[in-house]
């Protein structure tokens, strides 16, 4: 058997399925015996078996099932099964994961699509080619196979709100600006001149894609940097209210006690480590 991946950190795609513990494995009847279980049982992990070459047999929840070239298999965790003898030239390749967010039951039997086929294969050739950036990539489309083959087990993802499916890249750019020019006394204006709109109608896009208004936010961003720079303790709250453009030291206490409920002094005693 050989282990072509190993699960190291959370991606982004992995993050949003809840996997976890995600390996990608190798097996032959010739050399690994492929892997013959003849005693019911089970594992705390998704199970994907997918033969590229002989057949193998599984009993799973009541039923027979004869995997053989280009099918594939979805054991679900903790569903008791038997792993059946295997042909001499079988050849398959085994995904095992944990993931919290997936509640697929069923066991599921049935053939794997091109692009699954294509994945696996590309797969093997970075897997051989030990290239510097060929993990991800290898993570990449082990997260393509799993998200097709769970597709095909019938898994129902959550429908896109309309604000997810149309997201206005303008608002994207215009929080990147304010992020960008946090420290800089930024009006409603300056922000939407730096994206060509008026202040009116992102102010009215901000609403729509980020639930509050333009101003609320710019003074969110703002204040969650002046409440992490407070905290830290290594700046006076004077060189504080400086490099965040306040007037003076007495307007900054008030506007970060307006905002936190509290002043300056007692955040950072509350903050201290």
């Amino acid at each position: 058997m050989k282990i072509l991946y190993r699960q190291t950190a959370d991606t982004n795609g992995f993050a949003q399925l809840g996997i976890e513990n995600c390996r990608f494995k190798q097996l032959a009847e010739r050399t690994d015996g492929g892997g013959a279980i003849k005693k019911p049982h089970s594992h705390v992990e998704y199970e994907i078996h997918i033969l590229s070459s002989g057949t193998q047999s599984y009993e799973a929840q009541g039923q027979k099932y004869y995997l053989e070239k280009n099918t594939f298999l979805l054991i679900p965790p903790r569903v008791k099964h038997i792993t059946g003898k295997a042909s001499e030239d079988m050849n398959k390749h085994s995904i095992t994961f944990s993931s919290d967010k997936l509640s697929l039951s069923s066991v599921y039997f049935g053939s794997i699509t091109d692009n699954v086929k294509e994945g696996i294969a590309f797969v093997l050739s970075e897997a051989k080619a030990q290239k510097s950036i060929s993990s991800v990539l290898i993570e990449n489309r082990i997260f393509e196979i799993i998200v097709s083959l769970i597709r095909l087990s019938g898994y129902e993802e959550a429908t896109l709100t309309e604000q997810e499916q149309n997201p206005d890249e303008r608002v994207a750019l215009a929080k990147s600006f304010i992020l960008d020019n946090v420290g800089e006394s930024l009006s409603i204006s300056d922000v939407a001149s730096y994206v060509h709109l008026s202040s009116k109608q992102l102010t009215r896009l901000f609403v729509r894609y980020e639930g509050i208004s333009l101003a609320k936010y710019i003074t969110g961003v703002r204040m969650k940097k002046i409440g992490d720079a407070v905290a830290e303790g290594n700046a006076s709250f004077k060189e504080i209210s400086e490099a965040f453009s306040y007037n003076n030291e007495y307007y900054f206490s008030s506007a970060f006690k307006a905002y936190f409920g509290i002043s300056p002094s007692d955040w950072r005693k509350m903050n201290k480590k």
